[in-house]
C-alpha cells in the first residue's frame, strides 16, 4: 500500500510538472494580430464622427440663438421696466400731491362745517368728503337752496305779513270793489304777498330764494307804481320795503353760505376723487412694474441656466491652447480691449474684472488671471480674437465691404510685424508662409473650400461676435 500511495504522488507530481510547462509554452507564444478594420467599418466610423460632430454644432448654433434671444428679450424688458418705473414715480409724485391737495380742501370743508347748524352737523350726515358726481352735488345744492325758501324765507315773509301796514298787500287786490277800473291796463303782472306764501307752501312754485324775494318786490313795486307818493298806500309800501331789506340781506347771507359750503364740499370731493383717480393708476403701474420686474427675473435666470449648459457643453483648453490664447490676446488692440472685457465680465461676473473705464490700463492683469477663467470664456475669446484678426485681413484684402477701422489696422499690423520678427529665426516662419499661402492662393479645390469657409465664418463671426455662448 505504502509503495502504491509512492506510485501515485510521483504520477500526480509529474503531471503538474507537465501541466505547468504546457501554460509557460503557451503564453510565451506571441499574441495573434487583431483583424485589420474593413472599409465598411471604417466608413461607418467616420460617418459616426461627422455626425457628432454635426450634433454639437446644431448645439453650439442653437445656444447662440437663444442666448441672442435671451439678450434681445432682457434689452427690451429691461426698457419697459425702466420707463414704467418712470412713469411709477411720476404718478407718484403726482399722487401725492393730489393728497395734499386733498388734504387741504378736507381742512376747509371742517371749517365751514364747523360754523353750520347743529342739524347740518349731526352724526346722521356723512362727514367725509364723498366722491365727487355732478348730478348728485346738483341735486343737493337745489335741494339746500330750497330749504332755505321753506324756511327763512317763509318766517321772514310772514314777519313782513304780520306787520300792521302789510293788510293792503296780504290779497289780491279786488279792482271792481275798490273801483279801480284802471288797475289792471296799469299793472300788467300783479301780486300779492298771501300768493306768494301760498306759493312756498304749496311747493314746486317757488326754487330760489331769489324767486321769493322778486315777488314780494313787485307786490311793494306795484303798489308804489299806481299809488302816487303823497298817498298812504305809497306810503305803507315804502315802509314794509325797508322792514323787508334788513331780512333780505339776512336771507342773502344764508345763501352765501350755503353757496360757498357747497363750493367748499365740491371742491374736497374734487380732490378726493383726484386723489383715488392718482392713487388707482399709481397701482396700476406698480403692478405692472411689478410685472415686467417678474419677466426680467424669468428671463435673466433663463440665460443663468442656458451659461451653465453651455459651460457644461464646451470644451475646456488644454496648457498649449492657453498659452496661444495669452498671446492672442496680448497682441489684440486697444480698441477692442473693452470689448473682451466686457466679454469676461458677461461670463465670469463683472467682479473679476476691472472697471471697464480700467480695462486697456489694467490688460496685464486680465492676462494674468486669464487661466482661471472658465471654458466658456476661454473659447468666447479666442473667437473674438480671431474673427476681429481675420476680419481685418478680409477687409485689406476686399473681400467683403466694411470701413476699416485705422487705428484697429495700425496695431494690427504692428502685432503682426513683431510676431513675424518672431518668427523669422525658426521652422515657424516657414509653417505660417506656407498657410498665408495656401489661404491667399485659393486655387483647387480643397484651397476654394478652405477660402469660402473662412469667409462663411468671418461673416457669421463678425455678426455674433458680441453674443456667442459657446
Amino acid at each position: 500500500q505504502q509503495q502504491q500511495h509512492h506510485q501515485q504522488g510521483q504520477q500526480h507530481q509529474h503531471q503538474h510538472q507537465q501541466q505547468h510547462q504546457q501554460q509557460h509554452h503557451q503564453q510565451q507564444q506571441p499574441a495573434p494580430a487583431p483583424a485589420p478594420p474593413t472599409a465598411k467599418e471604417i466608413a461607418a466610423k467616420a460617418q459616426a464622427v461627422a455626425a457628432q460632430l454635426q450634433q454639437d454644432r446644431e448645439q453650439r448654433l442653437s445656444a447662440k440663438r437663444k442666448f441672442f434671444e435671451l439678450e434681445s428679450s432682457i434689452d427690451r424688458v429691461a426698457g419697459r421696466v425702466i420707463e414704467s418705473a418712470d412713469l411709477r414715480d411720476i404718478l407718484s409724485v403726482a399722487a401725492d400731491a393730489a393728497a395734499a391737495a386733498a388734504e387741504e380742501a378736507e381742512t376747509r370743508r371742517r371749517t365751514v362745517l364747523a360754523g353750520r347748524s347743529v342739524r347740518e352737523t349731526a352724526p346722521g350726515r356723512q362727514r367725509g368728503p364723498a366722491l365727487f358726481d355732478s348730478a348728485a352735488f346738483a341735486s343737493v345744492s337745489a335741494k339746500r337752496k330750497l330749504e332755505i325758501v321753506n324756511k327763512q324765507c317763509l318766517v321772514s315773509l310772514r314777519q313782513l305779513m304780520q306787520h300792521h301796514w302789510a293788510f293792503p298787500f296780504l290779497k289780491p287786490v279786488d279792482a271792481a270793489a275798490l273801483n279801480l277800473p284802471t288797475y289792471h291796463d296799469v299793472i300788467k303782472q300783479p301780486m300779492d304777498l298771501g300768493t306768494v306764501e301760498a306759493g312756498i307752501k304749496r311747493g314746486g312754485v317757488y326754487l330760489s330764494s331769489e324767486e321769493v324775494h322778486r315777488d314780494v318786490m313787485l307786490t311793494l313795486a306795484n303798489a308804489k307804481f299806481f299809488n302816487g307818493p303823497a298817498t298812504d298806500v305809497h306810503v305803507m309800501a315804502a315802509t314794509l320795503e325797508a322792514f323787508w331789506t334788513p331780512r333780505w340781506e339776512a336771507i342773502t347771507e344764508r345763501v352765501r353760505e350755503v353757496e360757498e359750503g357747497m363750493n367748499v364740499e365740491k371742491e374736497a370731493a374734487e380732490k378726493k376723487s383726484t386723489e383715488m383717480s392718482a392713487r388707482k393708476a399709481l397701482a396700476s403701474e406698480e403692478m405692472k412694474c411689478a410685472g415686467h420686474m417678474a419677466d426680467l427675473d424669468q428671463l435673466k435666470r433663463s440665460l443663468e441656466d442656458l451659461k451653465r449648459t453651455t459651460s457644461r457643453m464646451t470644451k475646456p483648453m488644454d496648457d498649449g491652447e492657453k498659452c496661444q490664447l495669452s498671446k492672442s490676446l496680448s497682441k489684440l488692440p486697444r480698441v477692442l480691449r473693452p470689448t473682451a472685457r466686457d466679454m469676461i465680465a458677461e461670463t465670469e461676473g463683472a467682479h473679476t474684472v476691472p472697471e471697464a473705464e480700467e480695462a486697456v490700463e489694467a490688460w496685464d492683469e486680465i492676462l494674468g488671471d486669464l487661466a482661471g477663467f472658465g471654458a466658456v470664456a476661454h473659447r468666447r475669446l479666442a473667437r473674438f480674437a480671431k474673427v476681429r484678426r481675420r476680419n481685418v485681413r478680409a477687409l485689406r484684402s476686399g473681400w467683403c465691404r466694411g470701413e476699416l477701422d485705422e487705428a484697429e489696422e495700425a496695431e494690427f499690423e504692428e502685432a503682426e510685424e513683431v510676431e513675424g520678427e518672431s518668427n523669422s529665426d525658426g521652422d515657424g516662419d516657414a509653417e505660417g508662409a506656407r498657410r498665408e499661402g495656401a489661404a491667399a492662393e485659393g486655387e483647387g479645390e480643397g484651397t476654394a473650400a478652405a477660402a469660402a469657409e473662412e469667409e462663411k465664418e468671418a461673416r457669421v463671426g463678425a455678426e455674433g461676435e458680441a453674443g456667442e455662448a459657446a
